[in-house]
């Protein structure tokens, strides 16, 4: 131990006997060690971060998790799903404890009555099924999140509840919030709770202000009566699984139930072409604790490829480094024999 003290008091004399040195050596690390942790944050984010619920790592998405954007009028999709064919897969399975459909309004207009939005503003707004909350694992830390029953009937359950985010921001935390009512789209909606700190929705990258029920489609949507078309495709669909399940038998049956479904409530309307080929689709059941993200799929590789070469980068930095030591070692030959033929 004593020797080691020895060589840290040493090491720290021949730093500060020589700051140029010391200079060049601190800040190659410190540009190799920073564009290391910038890139892997991003990274992490991205592609690696889990959703801040519980267990996270029990939920599937059901389709592609990059289409969170994407919408069709049409013959049924296998990424994105109809209201009804969500509901006959939901009630259909019996792999997952619970599913719940969601889809984004990017730019709501919202109006109050306290100009806590300065009048009008544009907010994102989330569309979900009464059971969103409750799959996801997530309670209310102010008033309470949706139920099933918000989403029961179309058109009767006009009440919201704000992220957390948006409370702070635009409510600086009131609590008497609860119960107020504003206006999504011209509609006036109730507000009934806020989420917990932290909690931004099943989208990364997409920070949700509002989620209002489904059932509500038509009114934040004006002149999109999509709640009940089967022929609408804007949802993305997230389930739990049950205990000792796994995503491939999830995957199988969910393709097995898909087939009846459009044998059954598609067969007769569909073109016997289109019918076709869309028995000859897949739906994807994938791992979903790293939620929903449109970037995901546009960004993994060259993200990765970013990491390869900041990787490569500090690697370098650590050699400069090294060559740095070895050329003073090498300078200082004579000094090392005299202090050996000394003792020192």
């Amino acid at each position: 131990m004593e020797t080691l003290i020895q060589d840290a008091r040493y090491g720290l004399r021949m730093l500060v006997k020589n700051p140029a040195f010391t200079a060049i050596a601190v800040l190659t690390l410190a540009l190799g060690i920073g564009a290391n942790t910038a890139i892997f944050t991003l990274v992490n984010a991205v592609l690696l971060k889990m959703l801040p619920i519980k267990d996270p790592q029990h939920l599937v998405v059901i389709g592609d998790p990059t289409e969170v954007n994407n919408r069709s009028l049409g013959t049924p999709q296998t990424d994105v799903f109809s209201y009804p064919l969500y509901r006959e897969i939901r009630d259909g399975n019996t792999v997952f404890s619970g599913a719940f459909a969601a889809g984004t309004v990017h730019r709501a207009m919202v109006q109050d009555e306290n100009q806590s939005f300065g009048g009008e503003a544009n907010a994102m707004l989330r569309l979900v099924t009464g059971n969103y909350f409750s799959v996801l694992g997530t309670e209310a830390v102010v008033g309470r999140t949706l139920s099933p029953d918000d989403d029961r009937v179309q058109h009767s359950a006009p009440v919201t509840v704000l992220s957390y985010r948006c409370w702070k921001n635009r409510f600086a935390l009131s609590p008497s919030i609860i119960g107020k009512t504003l206006r999504l789209n011209g509609y006036p909606f109730t507000i009934i709770g806020v989420t917990q700190p932290g909690f931004f929705g099943d989208v990364v990258g997409e920070e949700m202000d509002f989620f209002v029920p489904l059932s509500m489609q038509s009114e934040v949507m004006r002149g999109r009566d999509w709640y009940q078309n089967r022929n609408a495709s804007w949802l993305q669909m997230m389930a739990r699984l049950k205990p000792g399940v796994g995503v491939a038998q999830a995957r199988a049956q969910i393709n097995v139930l898909f087939q009846q479904i459009l044998n059954g409530s598609f067969g007769a309307a569909l073109d016997p072409e289109d019918l076709r080929v869309i028995r000859k689709r897949q739906i994807d059941v994938v791992p979903g604790g790293r939620g929903l993200s449109e970037v995901r799929g546009d960004y993994k590789m060259p993200l990765i490829l970013l990491m390869g070469i900041v990787g490569l980068v500090l690697v370098i930095a650590c050699v400069n480094v090294a060559n740095l030591l070895l050329a003073r070692a090498s300078g200082r030959n004579k000094e090392v024999a005299v202090r050996l033929a000394i003792g020192a």
